[in-house]
C-alpha cells in the first residue's frame, strides 16, 4: 500500500457526482495544507477540514496530465515570506469553500528567513478521477504567484518575441495594442521625393539662368544630360555655372518642392514619400 495517497471527501464525491449527472464542473479555487497537529496524518473521506491547518491560498494551475487523462494536478505556491511550520497534509477546496480532497504529505519543513533558511515552495496535488472535465479552476489573478525558477526559465526574449526571420522588423498591426506583426523593411515599400523639372536652352555664351521657381535646397543641374557640379545660387530664382555654355545647349533643373511638412501618399506598388502638397 502507498505511504501517501490522496482522495475525495465524501462531500467532494457528492459533488463530483453531481457535476458528472448535470454538466456543470466543480469549481475549485483553494489548497491549504497542515502540520497534523504535529503528527502524521493518514487522508480520510470522512473528513471536512484538515486536522490543523497552517496555510491556504489560492490554486495557480490546474492541468490533466499529458500521458494519463484520468490524472489532474492541481498546483499550489508558498512564497518565501510564509513558513515556520512543517507540512504533513494537504486539502483542495471548492469555490464555497467545501473541503474536496485530502492527502497526506512527506514531513517537511516550510522555513522563514529568521530559521536561517528561506525558500519558495510550489507543491502538485495529484488527484486521479474518471472524467476530469468535471472538474475545473476558478483562479485570481492577484493572488496567483510565479516562482523565481519559471520566471527565468521561462519569461525570455523568444517567449515575449516570438516568430520572425531574419532582418525583419516588428510594426504596429493596427492601433490596438500589442497587435504587432513582423515584415520585411523594404516590402512594397517606395521611397520617393517629388520633384521641380524646369529645362532651357542656353544662347551663345550664357552661364546665367533664370528660374521660375528655386529651391535652394537639393537644386541639380543636368548639362545635355550631365550631372553639372559647379554652379553658384545668386538669388532667390537665379543660377550661375562656372563656364559659358554654347547655343542651343539643353540645361535641366531638378529641384525638390518648397521645404513642408512631409507628407505620405498611397500609390500602387506601396507608399511614396514627398514635399508638399498636390
Amino acid at each position: 500500500m502507498a505511504t501517501y495517497s490522496s482522495i475525495l471527501t465524501t462531500a467532494g464525491q457528492a459533488l463530483y457526482t453531481a457535476a458528472i449527472a448535470s454538466g456543470v464542473p466543480v469549481q475549485l479555487t483553494a489548497m491549504a495544507v497542515g502540520d497534523g497537529n504535529g503528527n502524521p496524518v493518514t487522508p480520510s473521506a470522512s473528513q471536512t477540514a484538515l486536522v490543523r491547518e497552517v496555510y491556504r491560498a489560492n490554486l495557480s494551475s490546474l492541468s490533466v496530465d499529458t500521458t494519463d487523462s484520468s490524472l489532474m494536478f492541481a498546483e499550489f505556491y508558498i512564497p518565501t515570506n510564509q513558513g515556520g511550520w512543517a507540512i504533513r497534509e494537504i486539502g483542495l477546496y471548492t469555490a464555497s469553500g467545501v473541503l474536496f480532497a485530502v492527502a497526506n504529505f512527506p514531513d517537511t519543513f516550510k522555513p522563514l528567513v529568521t530559521d536561517g533558511s528561506a525558500m519558495d515552495l510550489t507543491i502538485n496535488f495529484g488527484l486521479k478521477l474518471s472524467n476530469t472535465s468535471a472538474v475545473t479552476l476558478v483562479v485570481d489573478a492577484s493572488i496567483v504567484g510565479a516562482t523565481r525558477q519559471w520566471v527565468l526559465s521561462t519569461i525570455t526574449l523568444a517567449y515575449l518575441i516570438p516568430g520572425g526571420t531574419t532582418h525583419q522588423v516588428l510594426r504596429k498591426k493596427s492601433n490596438a495594442d500589442g497587435d504587432t506583426e513582423w515584415a520585411d523593411p523594404t516590402d512594397s515599400l517606395n521611397i520617393a521625393v517629388d520633384a521641380i523639372k524646369e529645362e532651357q536652352t542656353a544662347v551663345a555664351g550664357q552661364d546665367t539662368f533664370t528660374l521660375v521657381t528655386l529651391t535652394t535646397d537639393g537644386v541639380a543641374v543636368y548639362v545635355e544630360g550631365i550631372r553639372e557640379h559647379n554652379y553658384t545660387i545668386i538669388s532667390a530664382t537665379v543660377v550661375q555655372l562656372t563656364r559659358t555654355l554654347p547655343a542651343g545647349t539643353k540645361v535641366l533643373f531638378v529641384q525638390n518642392e518648397p521645404n513642408e511638412p512631409l507628407r505620405l501618399r498611397r500609390v500602387a506598388a506601396g507608399y511614396a514619400y514627398f514635399m508638399g502638397s498636390q
